[in-house]
C-alpha cells in the first residue's frame, strides 16, 4: 500500500499537532501543581477564604468543568451555565482543604485526556464561536492564573512575600523573578 505525499504529510502535521498538545498539557500541569503546592502550605484566615478566596476558587473549578464535561458529552461549551448555589459549589466556598482537593481532581482529569486537535463550539457573549482543545486551554490556564493573581492580592494581607513565594504569578513573570534572582 502506497501512501502519497499529502497523506504523509497531514501524518506528519497531525503527529507534531499531538505532540505540542501534549507539551502543553505537561507544562500547565507542572505550573498549577506548584500554584497548589504553595496555596495548600499557607496558613490564612477561614473568614478570608469564605468571603473573598473560595468564590475565586469556586469560578476557577466550575470553569474547568464545563470544559470536562463537554469533552466528555460534545456539547457547546456555555461557561456562563454554572450552578453558583449547588452543595458542590457551596462546599467549595466554605473549604479550602475541599477546593484544593477538588482543583487537584479536576486539573489531573483535565491533563490525563487523550486531548485531540478539532473544532467545536463555544457560546460567548456576542455569538457561538469555532474553538479548539489548544485554546480553551490557554484560556483556562490564563483565566485561573488571573483568579491566582486575585487571591494573592487578598492573602497579601496575612501572608508575607516570603510565605507566598511565587503563587499568584505567571509563568513568565516566575521565570523573570528567578532569572533576576541569579
Amino acid at each position: 500500500m502506497r501512501v502519497t505525499k499529502k497523506v504523509f504529510y497531514m501524518k506528519i502535521i497531525f503527529l507534531s499537532m499531538q505532540i505540542h498538545l501534549n507539551l502543553l498539557q505537561t507544562n500547565l500541569k507542572t505550573y498549577f501543581d506548584l500554584q497548589l503546592d504553595i496555596f495548600s502550605n499557607l496558613d490564612f484566615s477561614q473568614e478570608l477564604y469564605e468571603k473573598q478566596i473560595g468564590s475565586h476558587f469556586r469560578h476557577c473549578i466550575q470553569m474547568i468543568e464545563i470544559f470536562l464535561e463537554y469533552y466528555q458529552k460534545g456539547n457547546i461549551i456555555n461557561y456562563t451555565q454554572r450552578d453558583r448555589e449547588s452543595k458542590e459549589a457551596l462546599k467549595i466556598l466554605l473549604s479550602k482543604e475541599y477546593g484544593i482537593e477538588r482543583m487537584n481532581f479536576l486539573l489531573n482529569q483535565l491533563f490525563i485526556l487523550n486531548l485531540t486537535q478539532g473544532e467545536f463550539d463555544v457560546k460567548r457573549d456576542f455569538g457561538i464561536l469555532k474553538s479548539n482543545v489548544e485554546i480553551e486551554l490557554d484560556f483556562l490556564a490564563s483565566h485561573t492564573m488571573h483568579h491566582f493573581g486575585l487571591i494573592r492580592i487578598y492573602l497579601e494581607r496575612e501572608c508575607s512575600k516570603q510565605e507566598l513565594g511565587f503563587f499568584g504569578f505567571a509563568p513568565e513573570t516566575i521565570d523573570y523573578l528567578k532569572n533576576k534572582e541569579n
